[in-house]
């Protein structure tokens, strides 16, 4: 009896064991749920862990998004502990600058920016000068700032050593004359001269107003520093205006247009605006219906004359 006993204990043991191992070995499939509340999210994490396969045609999240949301369900704490890697404090080198190298299982990471703070600085892309290829530039949304900014990097010996830059984007005036807030969508290039190239979105947060931008870093200057890409005034490289200009937009959507007027005309003509939204109500159903029947009602170009009467009244 006793040996039975002990046998049933050896077993449950081993069973335990084994349990115990496949967590171990799999640590980032060992909780079967998500502590991530948002929908979208929590498909990206279960996706990168594994547990769920991308749906057709899917978008993917930004890397910050996914990496952030990862943070929060454990995953990427799991993983450090699979490796035995238990990460310090930052560390402060004895340069003006921050530690440029970080070394651990079998990997070095550089840092190309020389900040020190854990601020956003994501969405990166690269280019390599095609006549030195050790001439690197690399660029990314640097939040360091404030709002972000846009960053840009640059290397003369393929990586061994780093500086970096905002760009001179801050002079360029919007189209309500005033001078953006924040940058994204930054991205670098070079020609076959040489010459590198930096440009980003330039905009004002609360405002429509927004520009896509470039400026230039002459061939020899290697992507140091950036200036205005005209040449025609003179002391081109002293200057960072005028800007290369791809566009320059105050236009809002036409949501936004469309909730304006509204506002404006329940506010100055509340029975106009009134019968403004059940014309949308009404044209929004008969093109509904009419799609739905192959073609549009006749009418509701009739609703589009008393929408455009309606308009025209209020602003006069």
């Amino acid at each position: 009896m006793n040996r039975q006993l002990l046998y049933r204990l050896a077993a449950l043991t081993v069973l335990g064991l084994i349990l115990l191992a496949g967590a171990a070995l799999s640590p980032d499939s060992a909780s079967s749920s998500s502590s991530v509340g948002n929908q979208v999210l929590r498909h990206a994490v279960d996706v990168q862990l594994g547990r769920a396969e991308p749906r057709s045609g899917e978008m993917p999240i930004s890397s910050g998004a996914l990496y952030a949301a990862l943070d929060q369900s454990g995953a990427l704490n799991r993983r450090a502990a699979r490796l035995g890697r238990s990460p310090a404090h930052i560390e402060i080198a004895g340069t003006e600058g921050c530690q440029s190298q970080f070394v651990g299982n079998g990997q070095t990471n550089t840092r190309v920016v020389q900040d020190c703070s854990l601020r956003a600085q994501v969405g990166e892309a690269i280019a390599i000068n095609l006549l030195e290829d050790g001439n690197i530039l690399v660029s990314q949304n640097d939040s360091r700032l404030g709002f972000n900014h846009c960053g840009y990097d640059w290397t003369l010996d393929a990586t061994a050593h780093w500086g970096d830059q905002t760009p001179p984007f801050w002079q360029f005036q919007l189209l309500d004359s005033h001078v953006a807030d924040a940058c994204a969508d930054p991205t670098v290039t070079w020609d076959s001269q040489g010459n590198a190239y930096i440009g980003g979105t330039v905009f004002n947060t609360p405002h429509p107003e927004n520009a896509l931008v470039v400026a230039r870093s002459n061939a020899g200057i290697h992507g140091a520093f950036f200036h205005s890409p005209d040449a025609s005034g003179g002391f081109q490289e002293y200057r960072a205006t005028p800007l290369g200009v791809i566009a320059n937009d105050q236009k809002t959507s036409f949501l936004q247009r469309q909730a304006d007027l509204l506002r404006r005309l329940a506010r100055l003509e509340p029975e106009a605006g009134q019968r403004l939204r059940h014309l949308d109500e009404v044209q929004a159903r008969d093109r509904r219906l009419g799609r739905d029947a192959g073609r549009e009602p006749d009418h509701v170009q009739r609703i589009d004359r008393r929408r455009r009467h309606l308009v025209a009244g209020s602003r006069d």
